[in-house]
């Protein structure tokens, strides 16, 4: 090209603006260097960074809501588990009895020799509130699943089943959950 004139150059420049027409390229650029010319399809490129960017988007979006669905199913497990849990300390207490014995060095031991076996999460007082939501929610299927064990830990402060009620009702207004 570097040997035309610039009638040429435009001349060729107007064939290939027709053939953008045609082939409905709606916004193009072009490259002329020596001998060559390149047409590109700018719409065309920004369609597709747009589109590219669009799928990072929904790819962020499933991986957010699915992290999410992963976190409420982990926490309703846990739930479940600690539960499961303090069921097991109440029946191993009570002996078959209607009530426990009390005084015995249960949650030590206990402590000790999960927390060897298993790692964290059962202190005496971790096992304590195990133990607890079972005595205060003794059929499994009253547990929320809205609710996590840091809100069941908060309700099981409590020292009576006034103030259970009274801890759960306040969390039935801030979470829209019923807690029996």
């Amino acid at each position: 090209m570097g040997t035309q004139s610039h009638y040429e150059r435009f001349t060729i420049i107007g064939q290939l603006l027709k053939i953008c027409l045609k082939s409905r390229i709606n916004a193009y650029s072009f490259e002329i260097q020596n001998d060559s010319i390149t047409i590109k399809d700018t719409y065309k490129m920004e369609l597709e960074t747009n589109q590219y960017h669009q799928l990072i988007s929904r790819i962020g979006d499933l991986l957010d809501l699915g992290r999410e669905k992963a976190a409420r199913e982990v926490n309703t497990i846990m739930v479940q588990t600690y539960w499961e849990i303090g069921k097991y300390i109440v029946k191993f207490e009570q002996k078959g009895n209607e009530k426990a014995e009390y005084g015995s060095q249960l949650f030590e031991r206990l402590s000790k020799d999960l927390t060897t076996a298993y790692g964290k999460g059962f202190s005496r007082s971790n096992l304590f509130y195990m133990r607890k939501i079972y005595l205060s929610f003794p059929i499994s299927e009253t547990l929320s699943h809205k609710l996590t064990w840091s809100h069941y830990f908060e309700i099981l402060k409590a020292d009576s089943e006034m103030e259970i009620g009274f801890t759960a009702n306040k969390l039935k207004r801030n979470y829209g959950v019923y807690v029996n």
